[in-house]
């Protein structure tokens, strides 16, 4: 099994998954990714929170898109002047396209990580697996941390506050117990 990193900023031995973030100067444990949004890292115990950020935030922009179609008519507008209705309608066609770039955005980051939350993986993990020392030794597609999507969602939604002790299994042992994945696997990575 390969070795575990060695931080030499905090001077500690990091747990398989962690990364040091030189943005919050702390060693995160199962690191995803440091979010400007949130202004830290998400992180092992954080993760479905930033989830829930993601989604309400995609859903909350979908309502205020459903309020904007609904809360625009030319037809009812106070003023009779042509000039006050071209200003209104394109305040409203700004406003409205804001919106769209709003939900398109927020739906893809919820879309993405909604599948590293599926298939076990994190942000760094499937950005930077190259780079990752103790990925190495596994072929593209085997993903080392997958529990099946249950216990996936299981290890991000109800750890109850507790860090997990993340073990590496053998490239073989994974394979066999993982199969073939469509979107990941040795001919091909959809991502």
């Amino acid at each position: 099994m390969p070795a575990k990193r060695f931080c030499e900023y905090c001077a500690q031995e990091q747990p398989y998954r962690s990364k040091h973030c030189k943005e919050c100067e702390r060693c995160v444990r199962k690191y995803d990714h440091h979010c400007f949004w949130v202004g830290g890292c998400v992180g092992e115990l954080n993760h479905r929170k930033f989830w829930g950020f993601l989604f309400f935030q995609t859903w909350h922009f979908f309502m205020c898109f459903s309020i904007a179609l609904s809360g625009y008519d030319a037809k009812t507008t106070v003023s009779t002047n042509i000039d006050d209705q071209n200003h209104v309608g394109s305040v409203w066609l700004s406003f409205l396209t804001m919106i769209v770039v709003f939900i398109f955005f927020t739906g893809m980051l919820l879309v993405y990580h909604t599948y590293l939350l599926l298939s076990g993986q994190t942000t760094w993990e499937h950005s930077r697996r190259d780079v990752i020392t103790y990925l190495r030794i596994y072929p593209t597609g085997v993903m080392p941390f997958y529990e099946g999507i249950i216990g996936n969602l299981k290890r991000v939604f109800l750890h109850e506050g507790k860090c997990v002790d993340w073990e590496l299994r053998q490239p073989y042992e994974i394979r066999e117990a993982q199969g073939f994945n469509l979107c990941e696997n040795e001919y091909y990575s959809c991502c």
